[in-house]
């Protein structure tokens, strides 16, 4: 229950943002459609847990899924299901997952982007957080009846997000869309009901946040510097040429979104898929990875537009990025190389963490 508060207490502070500095009507239409959706699924969670209250007279998750186990509370297994169901609704509603993933393209596309960033990466990562929490030390033992509908729901968002995000042009609709993606390969792992998924499931949460984190962030510089905001992914048109480091950055994160080698996406997703592998669901396992290589063609082009893509460059968006005093490029070295220093470092964790995994969990 402190959980739920906790969360709740943290979309609360998102309305409040984002009504706040609401400045179009637009902001204003994906803040309600956020507060009206948010709204229904933390009624969904409530309703469940009073259901639980009021069959088990307790809130002990973990004392109710052995008596669960073992068939000991009075209710049938569809008694259960439901309860089960109605509450894994209300988080999928908050991650944005299938068949509850209909309006964050909506939400992002209208939200402020700071805003946008708060949302994207704090409140995924504390309601994730608390989902690992809930599956894995209070529901593990019940876990398997849960198995067909986690796999489900994270194949189709995988589903959902690679193809959604293949034809979109704006950005936010497009981190959107990947965002589905991310998310249903985080479930998917979750799905396995072992410990290797959920460590493949951490391993990928950590590397996607740090991903979308730093894309935003420069998205944000990218809009400040110019005093507005850039809506489409042409906008970016050879963006190297007038910021070399930001451009780099970029890359660097939409590979990792990607995850492609030596990237910790990479790794992670590989964990995850082996552990499904492991769980004899092979043949998921090679539709997910045909997925996986047909997301690598969205990431690659827009790659391919900040570096190659000359053909309607928006030179006169860019021009405050040319180097015009020596401050400013002692500033972009040092932000770049900060940057920089960070992506090692989070390289060699990852290949640190996979040899750990090799060694001793494999």
């Amino acid at each position: 229950m402190l959980s739920f508060v906790c969360i709740e207490g943290s979309s609360l502070a998102l309305y409040t943002l984002g009504a706040c500095i609401s400045t179009n009507l637009l902001s204003i239409e994906a803040i309600l459609k956020y507060f009206l959706i948010n709204s229904f699924s933390s009624s969904l969670m409530a309703f469940s847990i009073s259901l639980i209250f009021g069959i088990f007279g307790s809130l002990d998750f973990h004392l109710f899924s052995i008596l669960a186990k073992e068939s000991l509370l009075g209710i049938s297994q569809y008694g259960l299901y439901f309860i089960f169901f109605v509450f894994l609704s209300g988080l999928f509603f908050k991650l944005a997952l299938f068949p509850f993933n209909w309006w964050i393209s909506d939400v992002y596309e209208g939200l402020w982007t700071p805003t946008t960033l708060c949302f994207a990466v704090m409140v995924k990562l504390s309601i994730f957080l608390f989902f690992f929490q809930l599956c894995y030390s209070f529901l593990y033992s019940i876990l398997y009846m849960l198995q067909p509908l986690f796999l489900l729901s994270s194949f189709c968002s995988i589903l959902i997000g690679t193809f959604g995000a293949l034809y979109q042009v704006r950005i936010k609709r497009f981190l959107a869309y990947t965002s589905i993606s991310q998310a249903g390969y985080i479930l998917l792992g979750i799905g396995c009901c072992s410990s290797t998924g959920l460590f493949g499931s951490i391993f990928h949460l950590f590397f996607y946040i740090l991903s979308t984190l730093g894309f935003f962030c420069i998205l944000i510089n990218v809009s400040t510097n110019l005093d507005q905001t850039l809506i489409y992914i042409h906008e970016f048109n050879y963006f190297y040429r007038y910021n070399t480091e930001a451009s780099y950055c970029l890359g660097i994160y939409l590979i990792t979104m990607a995850g492609f080698p030596p990237m910790g996406t990479f790794f992670s997703k590989s964990i995850i898929l082996s552990s499904l592998v492991d769980c004899n669901w092979t043949l998921l396992s090679l539709i997910i990875l045909c997925l996986n290589v047909i997301s690598s063609y969205y990431y690659l082009n827009f790659i391919q537009s900040i570096f190659f893509y000359k053909k309607y460059a928006p030179a006169s968006y860019f021009s405050c990025f040319i180097y015009n005093s020596s401050l400013i490029l002692k500033l972009r070295v040092i932000s770049f190389t900060l940057l920089f220093a960070c992506f090692i470092i989070c390289f060699f964790l990852s290949i640190t963490i996979n040899f750990v995994y090799i060694c001793i969990l494999g």
